[in-house]
């Protein structure tokens, strides 16, 4: 974490970077209490990422997809991410679908000699993927099938670099920028008044290969 800045009640740049949800996130900050704001954003994301992540043990969508019972009360976090999945759910037509993990464990994407499934074993594995058999009331989360599992990479970090945002514009912070993993949120404008500039990754292309770059 790389701290800079010049006289008590000036404005202070608070940069870093660190390891959650399986990607490197960079938050910069600039703000008379910069450092502290900084230190709570990397704060919220190791507590929310014990609440989000499908593979730490600790976390509570772990205990959800070994649960016992098929109904079941979550914290308003896990609630209002899987609010926003199964929204996309319906607005992709299932296209997108966060019961996905039965399917995208067979690929050991983490492994370092990673191989594609047998066409029986993912056949199976779809069987158990159906966004349509979650239900959701408020924090009370239902299921139709036991079997259904439930994984938020595709859209945790998102949701987190917003709700950073939020917090941040909640204690008058005016020039931020946040990015987990490309998913990237920014308030204001850079101290000098320009505006962030942020690069779209080319499709199918070598990671860092910009495609535009917007403001």
């Amino acid at each position: 974490m790389l701290l800079a800045g010049c006289g008590r009640n000036s404005v202070r740049e608070a940069s870093g970077t660190g390891t959650y949800f399986d990607t490197v996130i960079d938050i910069r900050i600039y703000d008379t209490e910069a450092d502290k704001l900084l230190q709570a954003c990397f704060d919220e994301c190791a507590r929310l990422e014990d609440i989000l992540s499908a593979h730490q043990e600790s976390s509570e969508l772990f205990a959800v997809n070994h649960r016992t019972e098929q109904t079941i009360t979550v914290s308003e976090d896990l609630a209002a991410c899987i609010e926003q999945g199964l929204l996309y759910g319906d607005l992709s037509d299932g296209a997108f679908d966060i019961t996905i993990l039965p399917l995208r464990e067979l690929w050991d994407f983490e492994s370092e000699d990673p191989s594609v499934p047998k066409q029986e074993a993912i056949e199976d594995a779809l069987a158990n993927v159906d966004y349509r058999k979650v239900h959701l009331n408020g924090t009370t989360l239902t299921f139709d099938d036991p079997s259904t599992q439930i994984d938020l990479g595709g859209i945790a970090k998102g949701y987190i670099s917003a709700r950073l945002k939020e917090y941040l514009q909640s204690q008058g912070c005016t020039s931020a920028l946040i990015n987990l993993g490309g998913n990237v949120s920014a308030i204001g404008t850079k101290p000098d008044g320009s505006k962030w500039v942020v690069g779209i990754q080319e499709p199918y292309a070598d990671r860092g290969t910009v495609f535009d770059t917007l403001e």
